[in-house]
């Protein structure tokens, strides 16, 4: 068992998730505000109220799990790459304030992000988003990444340019996370690639399914 199985573990068979019960209670309250209506009326015509409920549930326990990875393993800086209404970001920003250091940066080519959190003095000390692909907002960091977090571009070729573009930032033993390793997708033959490939035999890899439709591939090495 490398170390990302047994964070999971852990993960799984801990009651809070790894996180304090504060904190964990902050995130259900930043992920609720920003999108749990819209989830619901988005779901409510697709399925029954129960498969609605347990969809949101799914999703909701994403953002959780990618902040228990950073509690986990103490990880500092963030680089994400598909902001959308920064529903992601804002749980890390709750993260780094709950223990004091870190930050987040967040880009994406469309400014969807929610201005009222994102406005806030205290969100502002620990969330920089930059509108733009990860080639232009690469230089706007300045400090080593820790967790990179790649929910953007799913086209094929995509996911390779945002390592190319991001990997000189890379801590020496950061966690690369991949969103939306399925099928339906552009981006699914490289994240097979990566996941499979023995030249990346030096990285720890774990598919993770995290709903019905997706799965996220992380990977514990340097590219």
């Amino acid at each position: 068992m490398n170390s990302l199985e047994k964070f999971l573990k852990d993960y799984y068979e801990s009651e809070d998730h790894l996180l304090d019960d504060t904190l964990l209670k902050e995130m259900v309250t930043v992920f609720d505000d920003i999108n749990l209506e819209k989830q619901r009326k988005k779901l409510s015509s697709r399925m029954s109220l129960s498969k609605m409920e347990e969809t949101i549930n799914q999703d909701r326990n994403r953002f959780i799990l990618l902040v228990s990875l950073a509690n986990h393993y103490n990880l500092k800086n963030v680089f994400e790459v598909g902001t959308a209404d920064g529903c992601q970001s804002f749980s890390f920003v709750k993260y780094f304030q709950y223990v004091g250091e870190g930050h987040i940066w967040t880009c994406d080519i469309e400014d969807t992000i929610n201005k009222d959190f994102y406005n806030k003095e205290r969100t502002r000390q620990k969330c920089t988003f930059i509108k733009s692909d990860s080639s232009i907002a690469t230089n706007s960091v300045n400090e080593k990444i820790d967790l990179f977090f790649i929910d953007g571009d799913h086209r094929q070729g995509a996911v390779v340019s945002d390592i190319k573009n991001l990997k000189k930032h890379q801590s020496d033993d950061c966690i690369w996370v991949f969103d939306d390793y399925d099928e339906r997708f552009g981006c699914y033959e490289e994240l097979y690639y990566l996941e499979n490939n023995h030249s990346f035999s030096r990285f720890e890899r774990l598919k993770l399914k995290i709903s019905e439709n997706n799965h996220v591939l992380i990977m514990k090495g340097k590219f």
